[in-house]
């Protein structure tokens, strides 16, 4: 199998992600495995060992980003439940007009923000900001 051909498989299922995604709004997941999927049967690699390479990168990712993920809910939980949340987005209020809120967001975000990995960080700021727009 020559590198054109894989170079030219691998555009190919890149233009098929964003046309699939873009213009006839398939689910970004669902069009992902089918395009994966398909890559792999347009390389030779035969559906099972598609399947296996898909499944098992999946899981390495899962492995390395998952438990970040986890322990960004919770403390996004705890800090919704302790009231935290509520008290960073007043804070915030004070500081700014209403007419500025999200420089208000944007201040809660980096306090918040500064020591986390940035998945922990968008979960964990899911309720200040909604904190900061309910009020």
């Amino acid at each position: 199998m020559s590198d054109v051909y894989v170079l030219s498989a691998f555009l190919a299922a890149v233009i098929a992600l964003v046309l699939f995604i873009a213009k006839f709004k398939v689910h970004p997941v669902a069009t992902l495995f089918i395009v994966v999927v398909a890559l792999g049967l347009a390389l030779g690699m035969g559906g099972g060992s598609t399947i296996e390479l898909i499944t098992e990168g999946f899981g390495d990712t899962l492995a390395s980003v998952g438990l970040l993920v986890i322990f960004g809910c919770v403390l996004g939980k705890l800090l919704e439940l302790s009231g935290a949340a509520l008290k960073i987005a007043e804070s915030a209020l004070k500081l700014f007009s209403e007419k500025k809120v999200p420089w208000a967001i944007a201040l809660a975000s980096s306090l918040i923000g500064i020591p986390l990995i940035a998945d922990s960080a968008v979960i964990m700021l899911i309720p200040v900001v909604s904190m900061v727009a309910a009020q």
